[in-house]
């Protein structure tokens, strides 16, 4: 049976509810090689004559059958009504929200002791544009602001001038002012106050939970014992809003038996969230200067737990194995460190900042009492020595963000699952020149590029179940807290693309491209910390020489003859594009092209407390240069000789330096 309603109580305000239930019609059965008839529970009907086995077809027809599964779905959206506000026009908010509930039904034979499954899952999102630029039009004196300093007008003749003043001197004076234009002293001024040109936001929310052992059957609106079961806020795609209110949850449930008592019961029961945010700024604080700047994160955070009976006569319900499972992304910001070249100090100043931390995680877990020292590690906290995950990833980011080690939040990843957490900007800049009138004349292109992506990724963490049993265990081997999650490892990935970048291209068929690329990827693990750092310079240019004449290769060219107006090299006629007869010179254009590149790259592996410094696992420092030269002899038919020069040394002892020589001429 599907049921669907579509309702929009305003213009702007829309609902959509489909719903779709799934039945089967019992019938009486045999089970096997049995005679005897049995329902769907297994229950045994020994006089079961045809006349019993259609009664009790049509008693459950009359029911609309056994519902073995349950959907439905409720769709809300919602667009704030700017459009209608005259100063609100370039503002565009929409928010929406959906949200599921499914009930899957268990064989009738199975569901008292194993239940039924029910599922409600739920989205929100909430979608904003703010268009400047349509702003800045709406207003006209901010639009001739942005416009800029465009073309001068061609100056009139003294008749037309003079005309022009007659007539001038009808209009209002009030008129005049209205369409004054502005100043050059304006224009600079005020210009980069426009600098914002659009701005997009992009929030997400996914909350969802799975509820196995679930006794009740569907009803109305997947509701049942009058609407009470699994309650209106369940089937209404409104799951818990945190671990602790999803364990009241479900021991509300268990009290008013919507859970079975079966003490073999071990199905997992979950709760899921999901954020992802993302933003979108760009900005033109000059007319040829645009940058593009990103905001985003990604968190993910699910809960996992056994729930059962363990009580003998009255249901004793309770949680086991409680697990908190999950990821993030975000971009993220640490550039003030990435051009340093001491890498040794850095890295020793990550060392030295555990020490601070340490007291710092000491001193909060214990406010008011004094110090206390750890038993192996005398420069550190009682229970926070120098390998404590909880000492470290602050000690981290501390020493590789340039942040002041006491100022460094000691829980990031809870930070992150904050709503309000506010991720840190990458950006893409592009200068275009050729826009200038004075460099018109002169390039066809000239762009001028920057880009910066920095993200810090924790691939999985879950929860440490010695600190859910006993949060104030002290672990045997390195006499340290346990953390509330595992972490197996960090990663922060920083990359300029590029540090500067120009492409320039002439209008004489000249071009050249220099880039200049740095990254680094630092991955952090319990006993180590994993360098990748690389450089890269590189240098193209192309070069297309005209009419070159090859002697073994093209005809020579025939001389111009005295007071011959045309000329007869490579001359195409007017019509239809062929040569003309005169002209039996076959000249063509020589491509030559330049590829150069410098790229060091190498990984290094620093042991924490080992007194040894980094060594060099992997990478290399690479010179490359590529000639090639392209000459097409016919439309069809060209030569190619192309050079490569290629030298690699490595960083680690056990590979040779290699130097690589290849020269080819190709014909196609």
């Amino acid at each position: 049976r599907n049921y669907n309603l579509q309702w929009n109580f305003t213009r702007n305000l829309k609902m959509n509810f489909t719903a779709q239930t799934f039945a089967i019609v019992d019938e009486l059965k045999k089970w096997g090689i049995s005679d005897t008839y049995k329902n769907e529970e297994g229950k045994e009907y020994n006089n079961a004559t045809p006349e019993v086995q259609k009664a009790y077809m049509l008693e459950s027809l009359k029911k609309f059958g056994r519902p073995q599964n349950y959907n439905h779905n409720i769709d809300l959206s919602y667009n704030l009504p700017l459009r209608n506000i005259p100063f609100l026009k370039w503002m565009k908010i929409n928010a929406k929200y959906r949200a599921s509930y499914d009930w899957m039904g268990t064989p009738p034979f199975q569901e008292k002791e194993y239940g039924n499954i029910i599922k409600n899952q739920q989205t929100r999102s909430v979608n904003a544009r703010l268009d400047f630029e349509k702003l800045y039009k709406s207003v006209k004196y901010l639009k001739k602001i942005d416009k800029g300093f465009g073309k001068k007008k061609k100056k009139k003749s003294k008749s037309k001038r003079r005309t022009k003043s007659r007539s001038k001197t009808s209009k209002k004076k009030g008129k005049k002012n209205k369409d004054r234009e502005p100043s050059a002293f304006e224009k600079i001024v005020l210009r980069p106050l426009l600098a914002i040109r659009d701005v997009k936001l992009t929030y997400k929310e996914d909350l969802g939970s799975t509820v196995p052992g679930y006794t009740r059957r569907v009803e109305y609106l997947g509701t049942t014992d009058n609407f009470t079961a699994p309650g209106w806020e369940y089937v209404a795609g409104i799951p818990s809003s945190s671990d602790s209110a999803f364990g009241v949850w479900l021991n509300d449930a268990a009290s008013n038996g919507w859970i079975v008592t079966n003490k073999f019961f071990n199905s997992q029961f979950f709760l899921k969230r999901k954020q992802n945010f993302n933003a979108k700024i760009k900005l033109e604080p000059i007319n040829n200067l645009k940058i593009d700047i990103e905001f985003k994160k990604s968190y993910t955070k699910d809960n996992s737990r056994e729930f059962k009976n363990v009580g003998s006569g009255t249901p004793d319900f309770r949680s086991f194995s409680t697990m908190n499972r999950g990821m993030f992304e975000v971009t993220y910001f640490a550039m003030n460190t990435l051009f340093t070249k001491d890498y040794e100090t850095l890295f020793n100043q990550f060392s030295n900042y555990r020490k601070v931390i340490s007291d710092r995680q000491y001193a909060s877990r214990n406010p008011n009492e004094p110090l206390k020292v750890h038993p192996d590690h005398p420069e550190y906290a009682y229970g926070y020595g120098p390998q404590s995950q909880d000492v470290l990833i602050p000690s981290f980011l501390a020493a590789y963000t340039g942040i002041d080690p006491q100022k460094v939040s000691l829980n990031i990843y809870d930070e992150i699952g904050q709503i309000d957490y506010l991720p840190r900007p990458n950006w893409r800049a592009d200068f275009n020149l050729n826009r200038f009138s004075f460099l018109k004349d002169i390039f066809s292109s000239f762009k001028i590029t920057n880009g910066y992506r920095s993200t810090l990724k924790v691939a999985s963490f879950q929860t440490d179940l010695n600190f859910v049993n006993n949060p104030e265990a002290i672990d045997d081997n390195e006499k340290n807290y346990y953390s509330e999650y595992i972490i197996p490892s960090m990663v922060l990935d920083e990359r300029f693309e590029p540090v500067i970048g120009i492409d320039v291209k002439t209008k004489s068929d000249l071009s050249f491209r220099i880039d200049y690329k740095k990254s680094r990827m630092l991955l952090l693990s319990q006993k180590s910390l994993q360098q990748t750092r690389s450089e890269e310079f590189v240098f193209n240019f192309g070069y297309v020489v005209k009419n070159v004449y090859i002697p073994f290769l093209t005809k020579k060219p025939k001389k111009k003859k005295r007071g011959s107006k045309t000329n007869p090299i490579d001359n195409l006629s007017k019509t239809g594009g062929r040569r003309s007869k005169r002209s039996k010179n076959n000249l063509r254009d020589l491509k030559i092209s330049v590829d150069f590149s410098i790229r060091d790259n190498e990984v290094k592996e620093y042991l924490f407390d080992s007194g040894i410094k980094g060594k060099p696992t992997h990478g290399n420092y690479r010179i490359s240069l590529a000639p090639t030269m392209e000459y097409n002899i016919t439309d069809n038919f060209s030569l190619q000789a192309d050079f490569s020069y290629d030298k690699t040394v490595p960083y680690v002892n056990n590979s040779y330096p290699t130097t690589n020589y290849r020269g080819t001429i190709t014909a196609k």
